[in-house]
């Protein structure tokens, strides 16, 4: 049989073994910010399963008004190069902002833009959306 075969044979849903099973275990805390601090932060840790290299994960949010600044940081399954992969490394910086478009007096449509950089991938993203 061939390796994608033989995955989906060895695929248990009920096997949680290191190595062995395709789920990810993953513990997160977040800090939304506060008034006077509008800095927003979030650290995962995957800690059992597929991810055989306990990655880390932080991500950083700046929120000044509608606009956003954003920074990740990461090591393990969040890197590209193998050889890296021991390394806490910048994998994201982002600059965001919102849009309220009024339609009445009780409802405005949240709009956002943000242009993200990924230097591991060496990726430029340009991202918009709604809110709803």
């Amino acid at each position: 049989p061939s390796d994608a075969q033989f995955a989906v044979e060895k695929d248990n849903y009920f096997n949680y073994a290191d190595g062995e099973t395709r789920h990810v275990f993953e513990g997160m805390v977040s800090f939304n910010g506060l008034e006077k601090l509008p800095l927003s932060a979030s650290l995962a840790y995957n800690f059992k399963g597929a991810d055989t290299d306990k990655s880390l994960f932080l991500d950083l949010l700046y929120t000044l008004g509608n606009a956003q600044l954003g920074m990740s940081f990461g090591k393990g399954w969040y890197m590209v190069e193998t050889n890296g992969k021991d390394k806490f490394s910048l994998i994201n910086t982002s600059v965001g902002y919102t849009k309220y478009i009024k339609f009445s007096e009780n409802y405005s449509l949240p709009v956002f833009g943000k242009v993200a950089v990924n230097p591991n991938l060496e990726k430029l993203y340009i991202i918009f959306g709604i809110t709803l």
